[in-house]
C-alpha cells in the first residue's frame, strides 16, 4: 500500500540529493519507489540558515505538488533537514501531511556550540572556515546539478547552535515536546509529526559491521565531546525528539541513519527498512 501523498526526502548540513548518481539517502528512495511510493529528494543549500533552506524546500514542495497534482506531501528530513521541514509545515500546514525527523537537530547540537565557542565571530579563522566551506558547498551543489544554491557556512553553523535553535523553536514550536526528551503532539494544525533517533553505543554493540566505514571513527571521537552521553556523534539523543517518537535507540551514528557510507552501518542494521516501514505506517494513517 502506497502513501496517499508523495514523500519528499530532505538532506541535512553539507548534504545533496545525489552527486553524479550517488544519493545522500543511500538506497532509500529506490526501495521506497519499489514499494510503490512516489518519492522525491530535495536539494537545498549545503550550508545555509534554516530559514533560507526552508524557503528552498517550500519552492521544491510546490514543484512536487504541481507535478503530481497532490494536495500535500510527507516530509522526511535528516539532521538539519527536519528544521527546514518544520519551517515549511509551520508556514504552509495545508500542504504538508506529515513531518518525520531522523536524528534531527531539534534542540541544537553541542558540537555546533563547541565550534562556535572556538571560532569567534568576525575572526580570521571564521573568515577562512567560511570561505572553505562555501567552496565545498558550491562544489557539492554543482555536482548535484544545483549550482545556483547560495552557500553561507557561518549561517549554517549558527543555525545549529543551541541558542539559535531555541530562538527558531519559539517561532516554530509545532510538534516539539513540552520538556526536552519527552514527546510532542502527534498532530498539530493537521500535520502529523514523528521522530527517529540513534546513539553510538558500546564497541561490541555498536561497531560490528562498521569497521570499513571511514566516518564512524570521526563520529565516535566527536561523541566524546558531548555532555549528553547518548549521542550520535553530532546530535544528542534528547535533541532528536519531535512529535510522536517511533524509535530512538538504534545503535548507529549520525550518518548511518541515512545508510552512509554505502550501507556500511553499525551492527548490520537494516536502515532502509526503517524508511520503508515508516512509509507503510504513513500509508496506514492515509497520509
Amino acid at each position: 500500500m502506497s502513501t496517499t501523498y508523495p514523500i519528499v526526502l530532505v538532506h541535512g548540513l553539507s548534504g545533496f540529493d545525489d552527486i553524479v548518481g550517488y544519493p545522500y539517502f543511500y538506497g532509500i528512495a529506490d526501495a521506497l519507489e519499489k514499494d510503490g511510493h512516489k518519492v522525491f529528494t530535495a536539494s537545498l543549500s549545503a550550508f545555509n540558515s534554516n530559514e533560507v533552506r526552508g524557503e528552498q524546500l517550500w519552492e521544491f514542495v510546490q514543484k512536487v505538488l504541481k507535478e503530481t497534482k497532490a494536495k500535500k506531501v510527507n516530509l522526511i528530513g535528516h539532521s538539519q533537514g527536519p528544521l527546514a521541514c518544520r519551517y515549511v509545515a509551520a508556514k504552509h500546514a495545508k500542504s504538508i501531511a506529515s513531518v518525520t525527523s531522523v536524528n534531527g537537530v531539534n534542540h541544537g547540537s553541542e558540537i555546533a556550540d563547541l565550534v562556535r565557542r572556538i571560532m569567534r565571530k568576525d575572526s580570521v579563522p571564521e573568515y577562512i572556515a567560511d570561505a572553505v566551506m562555501k567552496a565545498i558547498g558550491t562544489i557539492i551543489s554543482t555536482f548535484s546539478g544545483n549550482r545556483g544554491n547560495p552557500q553561507d557556512a557561518v549561517a549554517a553553523l549558527e543555525a545549529l547552535t543551541t541558542e539559535n535553535v531555541t530562538e527558531f523553536n519559539k517561532k516554530y514550536p509545532q510538534g516539539l515536546p513540552a520538556v526536552r526528551g519527552g514527546e510532542g503532539k502527534e498532530i498539530v494544525n493537521g500535520v502529523h509529526y514523528y521522530s527517529f533517533g540513534s546513539y553510538i553505543q558500546g564497541l561490541i554493540a555498536g561497531e560490528k559491521g562498521n569497521l570499513l566505514d571511514p566516518t564512524h571513527a570521526a563520529m565516535r571521537i566527536l561523541s566524546a565531546f558531548f555532555s549528553e552521553r547518548e549521542n550520535d556523534g553530532l546530535v544528542g539523543r534528547t535533541s532528536m525528539r519531535l512529535g510522536k517518537l517511533i524509535k530512538d535507540d538504534y545503535a548507529e551514528d549520525h550518518l548511518d541513519m541515512v545508510n552512509q557510507v554505502a550501507g556500511l552501518v553499525g551492527r548490520g542494521e537494516d536502515i532502509i527498512a526503517i524508511y520503508t516501514n515508516h512509509a507503510n505506517f504513513l500509508a496506514s494513517k492515509k497520509l
